[in-house]
């Protein structure tokens, strides 16, 4: 039983840790960062930028997909987590998961579009149209990582193993150490 929910915490501490590449390289660094990417390789980074996007979404939606899929096969999600370990046992849990969970669902709703038309398959019209898709308002994904690390708090209680908050594993970039050696290439 630990071993499904310590496989499920490593996944979502993997997926920050691309999330903080992404941000540290393309969000946080400096306009001479961006110009120094740009000259060294601008078709590596503008590609590395949008795989980056593009998986940090499909993750976020895979993770909080629903227990099951529609042929009845288990997905490794919160949903089949919560489920599998009776995480809504008690009432003060339960109504805290409820709060959570409706805050991740929202979340992901906003980035399904993105997913079901543009990541996961090719819809035409959407492509045709070139409307973006997935946005998301300043600070939604620091409330999402917030929010799924306290579900996973919650669940890794609830099935007797050690506690690990996802935000706050060590080392989850190197990404400015990447930015450094770019510097001081001038």
């Amino acid at each position: 039983m630990a071993e499904d929910i310590n496989i499920f915490a490593d996944h979502c501490v993997f997926i920050r840790s691309v999330y903080l590449h992404c941000e540290i390289l393309f969000k946080y660094s400096t306009d001479k960062d961006k110009t120094r990417m740009s000259q060294v390789a601008p078709i590596f980074f503008g590609d590395l930028n949008a795989i980056l996007r593009e998986y940090i979404i499909l993750a976020v939606c895979k993770i909080t997909d629903p227990a099951q899929d529609n042929r009845k096969n288990d997905n490794h999600t919160i949903d089949y987590l919560i489920k599998h370990y009776d995480c809504r046992a008690d009432v003060a849990t339960a109504e805290r998961l409820d709060r959570l969970c409706a805050r991740i669902e929202a979340f992901r709703k906003k980035l399904l579009p993105a997913r079901n038309k543009l990541i996961a398959h090719s819809d035409r019209k959407t492509i045709m149209e070139g409307t973006p898709l997935g946005a998301t308002e300043p600070g939604e994904w620091d409330q999402f990582w917030h929010d799924l690390d306290d579900v996973v708090l919650i669940i890794q209680e609830k099935a007797l193993v050690e506690r690990c908050r996802i935000t706050e594993v060590a080392m989850l970039s190197d990404a400015d150490s990447l930015l450094r050696v770019i510097r001081d290439d001038d």
